[in-house]
Order: structure tokens, then C-alpha cells, then sequence
């Protein structure tokens, strides 16, 4: 993701907003292997970088994303982290805490919300009663150092809540290990307040790759596909004796715009206005909060 996140900064830096200041990675050959044409400075040492920049992208490890943001807050820097926030809820109030105390920016890289699908959805969705979501894939070594909770889940978790506007009352939940020594396919069930339910599905050891959400709010029923970038929304008109039910399903217009650098200009205006805009630090720690006790859930 580091490498994403790098080549889409560059992308922008022809605009004059932002400048690549520098790349550190522990690795000396990958890291000199990014952009090697790119005037950056090359790093294996981030601390090295702290006094040089406004702002961080990090991408690192899970278990290691609460020192790496604490030490670029502690720095006086913004910070844009990959999801999730932190390993814990815990780590992630902390981080939400000082991000506050130094009136710095901490965006949170759940970018499925700047997926051109899911922001013509939004808007359409208003009182959901019950969503579904699959989100499977074929092993990777990337996320792989925590749960599939963490790694894939959380950003179903993060888009029901916000969509539900609240965390859920109560949780049951089901997973197994697979090919590494933490859950690798889970299953969750969340239950809201006034009867909303959510059903959540994630897997890291699938052979088909599959991203999407049905959502049922009143008499329409909503289906996403993210990876396909497609929408339709499925009218339900109930007829009486005369008349037969009706379903009609509408193909909705997506636009073609690229989710991850959108995510990046966001970041780099935030950082400019002061405040955080999207996929704040604190929808972060609610998500992860979720994530940890559906994980509870599953070793209990």
C-alpha cells in the first residue's frame, strides 16, 4: 500500500499542492527500487524524515501502526494511517486522543468510501433495514500479521455502522483458521437498535475475488458490487387483487474516478483546511472496536 500511496502522491505533486518529500522503508533495495527517477529522499530510518515534512502516509504493518503514528504525531506532523487505525481500540483512542491535543489531522485509509459505487448509494440510502456484505479473496501476505476482521472485514464493519449511525447492540459471530494461525474466514451477524441487522462475510482464502453489499430499506432492495463498480436499486410495488406485484430493477450511472487517489486528495486538502473531512480518526476507532469484539466473539 505504501507504494500505491507513494505513486498516487506523485500523480498530484504536478498540481503544486503537495511534494514527495521523502520514502522510508526498512527494506533499502525496495525501497530505492520506488520511482528511482523521483528526487525524493530514500530512507530506511522514517524518524530520519519527522523534521523535514507537514505530513505522513503510513503503511506499515498492523501491530506497528500505533508507534509509527504516535511518533509522526508526537513529530507535529498529519497523518494519513492505513486501515485499521491500530491494532486495538484501545491504541486507537490513544492516537484519536493526541491527534486531538495537537489539532492534527488522522485520516483512517478505509477507502471504499471514496469508491465511486458506494458514494452513489449513499446518498440513497436513508433508512436501512438490513444489509448483507461479502468481501472474499485469494490469500496475501499483505494484512496477513492480524485477523481477517482487521484485514478485510473492518471496512464492511465501518460502512454499516455509518450507514446505521450507531455501533450494534450485540454480536454473534463464527470463524475459522485456515492457512495462518489467526481467523482467516469470518462470519458476524449484528444486531442494531429497532430491529436493524447486519450480516457481514469475509474471507481471505477464496479462489474468486467478490466485493459487495445488498442493502433492503422500505420497498427497495440495493445491490453493490465494488469491484465491478456496479449499482442497482430494485423497486417493490405490491399490487392488490387486481393488480400483480411489480419489481423493477434500475442500473444506476457510476462514474470512473480512482478511489485511492481520491482518498490522498482529500488527505492533502484536510491537511490544508486543518480538519479532517473523511474517514475520520474516529470512525476508525468505532470500527476497530466492532472488529475486536467480533474477534472476542469467535475465540469465545
Amino acid at each position: 500500500m505504501g507504494l500505491l500511496h507513494a505513486k498516487k502522491i506523485i500523480e498530484i505533486e504536478n498540481k503544486g499542492l503537495v511534494e514527495l518529500v521523502g520514502i522510508a522503508d526498512v527494506d533499502d533495495d525496495r525501497c530505492n527500487e520506488i520511482f528511482p527517477e523521483h528526487p525524493s529522499r530514500r530512507e530506511k530510518n522514517y524518524k530520519i524524515l519527522l523534521d523535514q515534512v507537514d505530513a505522513a502516509v503510513v503503511a506499515v504493518p498492523t501491530v506497528e501502526h500505533f508507534t509509527t503514528v504516535k511518533n509522526c504525531l508526537d513529530a507535529g506532523l498529519h497523518v494519513l494511517v492505513e486501515k485499521p487505525i491500530a491494532l486495538t481500540a484501545e491504541e486507537g483512542d490513544a492516537l484519536l486522543s493526541l491527534a486531538d491535543r495537537n489539532q492534527r489531522v488522522l485520516q483512517v485509509g478505509h477507502v471504499e468510501w471514496f469508491n465511486p459505487t458506494l458514494l452513489c448509494a449513499v446518498g440513497k440510502v436513508s433508512e436501512p433495514h438490513f444489509i448483507e456484505t461479502n468481501r472474499l479473496g485469494p490469500f496475501s501476505k499483505r494484512g496477513s500479521d492480524v485477523d481477517v476482521v482487521r484485514d478485510l472485514m473492518i471496512h464492511d464493519i465501518d460502512i454499516v455502522q455509518r450507514l446505521f449511525r450507531e455501533e450494534p447492540e450485540s454480536i454473534d459471530s463464527t470463524g475459522v483458521s485456515f492457512i495462518t494461525d489467526k481467523v482467516d474466514i469470518a462470519k458476524a451477524a449484528l444486531y442494531f437498535s429497532n430491529d436493524r441487522v447486519a450480516h457481514l462475510n469475509a474471507s481471505r482464502v477464496s479462489e474468486v475475488q467478490e466485493r459487495n453489499i445488498r442493502i433492503f430499506q422500505g420497498t427497495e432492495y440495493f445491490f453493490l458490487d465494488l469491484l465491478k463498480k456496479e449499482f442497482f436499486i430494485s423497486k417493490f410495488k405490491f399490487g392488490n387483487k387486481e393488480k400483480e406485484d411489480e419489481v423493477r430493477a434500475i442500473k444506476q450511472k457510476i462514474d470512473e474516478s480512482d478511489a485511492l487517489l481520491n482518498e490522498v486528495e482529500v488527505f492533502v486538502e484536510s491537511v490544508t483546511l486543518g480538519k479532517t473531512l473523511v474517514n475520520s480518526a474516529k470512525a476508525g476507532v468505532s470500527a476497530l472496536r466492532t472488529a475486536s469484539r467480533i474477534v472476542e466473539g469467535i475465540s469465545s
